[in-house]
This record gives structure tokens, C-alpha cells and sequence, in this order.
């Protein structure tokens, strides 16, 4: 599958929301009701964000089509991941291991740790952090939705 990443444009938003949210769905490590929320939430957030200093959106496209979103933004001196995802069909194909590595390139401009927090059974994620060099540095108990959290880490300098 050949990819190009880059920054999410305003006239690829609509479809980077329907990736996001479509996967929120599609999640089965917190109830529905909950992943319905962050669905709209998000997706919503990221129209509002799209033009912050703070926030920084990747897209994967393949064929012209977006396969993958990574999102990030700011907070403190910290660069926190909040969403990495990619198409059912892009899945174990390298785009997520792609927009990670894009997504620190742009993390090291601004920061000096990247961090992220992921569901305790969400081995594909987990695996992912993994492999491009995070930590883990903590597991919380019912941090959102009741679910246990691990928090990762990457010291960038």
C-alpha cells in the first residue's frame, strides 16, 4: 500500500471526522454509549482545534483516500497523542507505525517527551507504542469510562 502523509487540510476534514469516528465505534474496550460520545466529541473537536498552534493532524492517504489519522496536541511541555487510527483496510500495513514516526518528527520541534494513554486491552495499540520506542510509565483505574488506562512514554532529547 503506498501512502502520503501529511497535514490535514480543511477540505479533508469530513472524512478525516468519519475515519475518527468510525473507529471510536467500532472500539469494543468501553460501552457504547460512552464511544458514541467520544465519537461526536472528537470528530467535533478536531473542526474546532484544526486551526490551533497547539494541535497538530496528520492524514494517511492512499489512492487519494484517507487511511489513517494520527492527532496530537500541546499541553504544558508535553506533546500527549490523542488519536492514532487507520481504515479497517490499512490495519497492520505500517500507516500507523508511519504517522507515529511523522507525528515525532513534529513532536521533537516542540517538546521533549511525547506521551500517550491507551486502553489496558488494546494489544494493537499497545504493541504500536511498543515498537516506536514509548515506555510504560503508569496504569490507572477507572481514569475514563470505568476502564484501566496505561499511560506511555518517549523522552525525545
Amino acid at each position: 500500500m503506498g501512502i502520503v502523509i501529511s497535514r490535514l487540510q480543511k477540505k479533508d476534514l469530513r472524512e478525516a471526522q468519519k475515519l475518527l469516528r468510525d473507529t471510536i465505534l467500532d472500539f469494543d474496550f468501553f460501552p457504547l454509549r460512552e464511544r458514541r460520545e467520544d465519537a461526536r466529541d472528537d470528530a467535533a473537536g478536531m473542526a474546532k482545534n484544526l486551526s490551533s498552534r497547539d494541535w497538530d493532524f496528520l492524514v494517511a492517504k492512499s489512492d487519494g483516500r484517507i487511511v489513517g489519522l494520527f492527532t496530537a496536541y500541546m499541553r504544558k511541555s508535553t506533546y500527549w497523542i490523542d488519536w492514532i487510527v487507520t481504515s479497517r483496510e490499512a490495519r497492520r500495513s505500517g500507516v500507523a507505525t508511519a504517522l507515529m514516526r511523522e507525528g515525532e518528527k513534529l513532536a521533537r520541534r516542540k517538546s521533549r517527551s511525547m506521551m500517550g494513554d491507551v486502553a489496558k486491552r488494546n494489544r494493537a495499540s499497545i504493541a504500536l507504542l511498543n515498537k516506536t520506542g514509548f515506555r510504560k510509565v503508569a496504569l490507572y483505574k477507572d481514569y475514563v469510562h470505568g476502564r484501566y488506562e496505561y499511560f506511555f512514554e518517549k523522552k525525545l532529547r
